[in-house]
């Protein structure tokens, strides 16, 4: 990343030894922790990447982002499958389920 990370979340498949992160660069990365390659970059938010989340059987990755959208990627092909727009992102998260972003009001979607 060229900028602050703000999230990072491992993969729920055990047999993989992935990691995401998203960062105020506008990117998301997707890394092997167990090999020193150089990982897939995923473009596409206009704003810093404050959450990533995979889905419970790994197939999908969520990422939100301070340009109001939530991005679902496919992870196995790492494409963008679907884009929810939003008034503005929240986010729950820390052991103490404290919110962190603004509400929105309205949300649409666009595949």
């Amino acid at each position: 990343h060229a900028d602050m990370v703000h999230s990072v979340c491992f993969s729920p498949c055990s047999d993989t030894d992935l990691v995401v992160s998203g960062s105020d660069d506008e990117t998301v990365k997707v890394w092997e922790s167990k090999h020193s390659i150089e990982p897939v970059t995923l473009h596409g938010h206009r704003g810093s990447v404050y959450s990533a989340a995979f889905s419970p059987d790994g197939s999908m990755l969520a990422t939100g982002s301070t340009d109001s959208t939530i991005k679902i990627w496919s992870t196995s092909t790492w494409e963008e499958i679907k884009t929810l727009h939003l008034g503005t992102v929240t986010s729950k998260g820390g052991t103490g389920g404290e919110e962190s972003g603004r509400r929105g009001s309205s949300t649409s979607s666009t595949d």
